[in-house]
């Protein structure tokens, strides 16, 4: 791990530590509950088309979602940020901790397309190295990566387009020794709430855990997430980040649903089920050929011929994401998002239907029949200009 006297501030660019010492970002603070505010030049009548009052500004600390996710988490409220979903946390730890076209982010492929694209608009130099066939970090690759110029190693776990999770000892193996910053991607591991790291922030100040609302907790609209690290970390965080960055709603609404425990485990419960049922179906298709394991909601799954099945499910109304597009890895792999029972039912039968739907002869007389509607169309007008002619 890194040494005792490690200081998170070596790895800021003095961009950011000017940034940093700019005492006027302070006066964005929270303000007690009950205060008379009339500093931000709020409306005093409420809001117009809204049966909810949104007219003061949010918390801009999020003090009570942190407190509510300090104590769901088993953390303090100083080790937690808030931020417009977790990709937006992502975004501010690119932003305040490199430097524009000179550090290096090392990570794994396949990767989100929204970390490519963070890193681009950030300036930043991203460099893949491929998982295992069995979806694993490499140690040996990474350590020989981790010896050159590298900023932040970005760590997906699970991986979002394979919904696999990485050993918890390749990654404290990869952190231990490593003196940038780890960022480690959780986001869809409150499918497997055992394998996080969480509890290994207290021995390593330079982690950082992201989590989000999205997936489980069913607030994707509202745009929520949370990044986990040192208290002097966070503070960091919270200094470099945009003026109120999560509305008063999103605060709201995360705060009620972490008292509802229940309702998580439910859902929990039910979409574990259905992966179970999807992943059997899938595996019992001629056309598919290898369906890969998952820790997510999420499972990928390779097919005889990726274009076409993708093309196919969308003439079907089935919007799926095409992973071959992404990773040459992936060839004709797809994923989908565990639905309920009825849309996974519809997702089989469209798949088992794919081979004769997209037959010669099914194309032959699905042409037949919308020559003969055509036909049948311009007859008709002929009939009808007649009778007014």
């Amino acid at each position: 791990m890194p040494s005792s006297n490690f200081d998170i501030y070596e790895l800021l660019p003095r961009r950011s530590r000017k940034i940093l010492n700019n005492r006027r970002r302070a006066r964005y603070h929270s303000l007690p509950r009950h205060c008379l505010r009339m500093e931000q030049n709020e409306s005093p009548w409420g809001s117009l088309g809204s049966e909810q009052d949104y007219s003061q500004y949010p918390d801009p600390q999020c003090q009570l979602l942190c407190e509510e996710a300090a104590e769901f988490y088993g953390l303090k409220k100083e080790q937690i940020i808030a931020g417009n979903g977790g990709s937006a946390l992502i975004d501010l730890i690119f932003r305040v901790f490199c430097q524009n076209d000179k550090d290096h982010i090392l990570s794994f492929s396949p990767i989100a397309p929204e970390v490519r694209h963070l890193a681009d608009l950030n300036g930043s130099h991203l460099e893949l190295l491929p998982l295992n066939e069995d979806h694993q970090i490499s140690l040996f690759k990474l350590r020989a990566e981790l010896r050159k110029e590298v900023k932040i190693l970005f760590l997906s776990h699970p991986n979002p387009i394979s919904g696999r999770c990485l050993r918890g000892i390749d990654i404290v193996d990869a952190i231990e020794g490593f003196k940038g910053l780890v960022v480690l991607d959780e986001r869809q591991l409150n499918y497997q709430q055992d394998l996080s790291l969480l509890p290994y922030l207290k021995d390593f100040p330079n982690l950082v855990i992201i989590r989000s609302f999205s997936s489980l907790w069913g607030l994707a609209g509202l745009r929520l997430g949370l990044a986990f690290g040192s208290a002097e970390l966070i503070e960091i965080l919270q200094k470099m980040q945009r003026p109120f960055s999560v509305n008063s709603m999103a605060q709201a609404a995360a705060v009620k649903a972490m008292r509802l425990p229940a309702q998580k485990d439910r859902v929990l419960e039910q979409t574990l089920e259905q992966r179970k049922i999807l992943i059997e179906k899938l595996d019992q298709l001629p056309l598919v050929q290898e369906v890969f394991l998952s820790n997510s909601n999420c499972i990928l799954f390779k097919v005889k011929e990726g274009q076409k099945t993708y093309e196919y499910l969308q003439s079907e109304g089935i919007e799926v994401f095409p992973a071959f597009q992404i990773d040459k890895n992936l060839e004709h792999c797809i994923r989908i998002s565990v639905g309920q029972e009825e849309q996974n039912k519809r997702l089989i039968k469209a798949l088992k239907d794919m081979p004769s739907k997209t037959s010669l002869r099914h194309k032959i007389m699905k042409q037949v029949g919308q020559g003969l509607k055509n036909a049948s169309l311009i007859l008709g007008m002929g009939v009808f200009k007649k009778i007014i002619g």
